[in-house]
């Protein structure tokens, strides 16, 4: 059944005024690195969010607001094969309640305390995590996500590819989600944040 509410992919944000740099080396070394913020018992994690992408803009005017500074760099996976990958949704529950977890499973936890004096509430980011240093990404498996054209050009510019592209490609973007990029040889599927398709829920892609 067809859901706009929910999506079969995940999406994993870079952040912070180096989002970008970060970008382009997860596109160089087809690599996401994992990291212990926010995670209890500092377990390595990658951290992904499965709202949907006509909703993601939502998701980064949140993090605005809370001063984590998603930027709309990203990477799109499908769900079930992070879930082969191990990666589970986590866990919203009082910092008591994660204390009783068995310290393995201590990585799923979030705080959320919506009574509280200062009430805790990151359901919003709809988070998925998997336990590991980092995980391995290419065409077959990934899709690239990019706030809107200038900021694509800039990515093909970065590559060195910006020659490479059509000249109309950029006055085409409104028709054209998703689209392709050549960059450093291997064809990208890539999406851009600022115009997603009315009504989207899922891609027409065939991601492994």
């Amino acid at each position: 059944m067809s859901r706009i509410d929910i999506s079969n992919y995940l999406v994993h944000f870079t952040k912070g005024q180096s989002a970008f740099d970060n970008f382009r080396s997860i596109i160089n070394q087809k690599t996401l690195i994992g990291g212990t913020g926010f995670i209890k018992g500092k377990q390595e994690c990658i951290c992904f969010t499965e709202a949907p992408l006509h909703a993601l803009q939502d998701i980064l005017d949140q993090s605005d607001a809370h001063s984590f500074r998603y930027a709309p760099f990203g990477i799109i996976i499908k769900k079930d094969w992070l879930f082969k990958q191990g990666g589970r949704p986590v866990i919203y529950q009082t910092k008591e309640e994660g204390d009783k977890l068995p310290a393995e499973l201590w990585w799923r936890h979030v705080t959320y305390d919506p009574i509280a004096d200062n009430p805790v509430d990151f359901t919003w980011e709809r988070e998925w995590r998997v336990k590991t240093d980092k995980l391995e990404i290419c065409p077959d498996n990934a899709i690239l996500v990019v706030p809107g054209v200038d900021e694509l050009r800039g990515v093909c510019e970065a590559h060195d590819i910006a020659d490479s592209i059509p000249d109309d490609l950029f006055d085409r973007l409104d028709d054209t989600i998703p689209l392709n990029a050549t960059i450093d040889g291997e064809n990208w599927t890539v999406i851009l944040v600022r115009n997603p398709p009315n009504g989207w829920s899922g891609l027409d892609v065939d991601l492994e």
